[in-house]
């Protein structure tokens, strides 16, 4: 592994670490002293805008995460292989065609239609969309319809989803 992802994981983790101390400190701070209510309301708005940050990064790794497994993906397409392994981790290829089917009627109210009514949904519910599909659920449902030979709306076109599953070996910073 590379030294800069190393750095990159003893960072994230030095800060992690740093931040958790000082959050349970606070904690204690709150639970054992007499905090005015204006130090609470600002503690409050401080804690909001943490978490909001945090959000933000969390959505950037998985940006990250997301993109890298495709790469490592294609790769093990390509060289014919189902898994790729270094000294710390192996990462094991999981390619998925699933059906192209709109989540709204919005998007595209043909297909969609279609879909619903495959799954036998009264016409007055599919305009009003009081009833949308649970996306997991009816991905795997029109996997399993097609595996028995059915037909189903959106196997036209379908989209790749590009997992990588990684397993640890060894510890990073070993």
């Amino acid at each position: 592994m590379k030294d800069e992802y190393k750095q990159l994981y003893f960072n994230a983790t030095t800060h992690f670490q740093m931040q958790i101390l000082k959050f349970k400190k606070l904690n204690l701070d709150t639970t054992n002293s007499d905090l005015n209510p204006e130090d609470c309301v600002d503690l409050i708005y401080v804690l909001r805008e943490a978490k909001e940050l945090y959000k933000g990064l969390e959505k950037e790794l998985n940006k990250l995460s997301t993109k890298l497994q495709g790469v490592a993906c294609l790769h093990c397409v390509r060289e014919e292989q189902s898994k790729i392994s270094t000294e710390y981790c192996t990462g094991i290829s999981n390619v998925e065609l699933i059906p192209k089917i709109p989540a709204k009627r919005y998007y595209d109210p043909e297909l969609f239609d279609k879909v619903m009514n495959r799954l036998n949904i009264p016409e007055e519910l599919i305009e009003s969309e009081v009833v949308r599909p649970n996306w997991p659920a009816l991905k795997d449902y029109a996997k399993e319809q097609t595996a028995q030979g059915k037909d189903w709306p959106g196997m036209e076109e379908t989209n790749a989803i590009f997992k990588m599953q990684v397993r640890k070996k060894r510890e990073i910073l070993d």
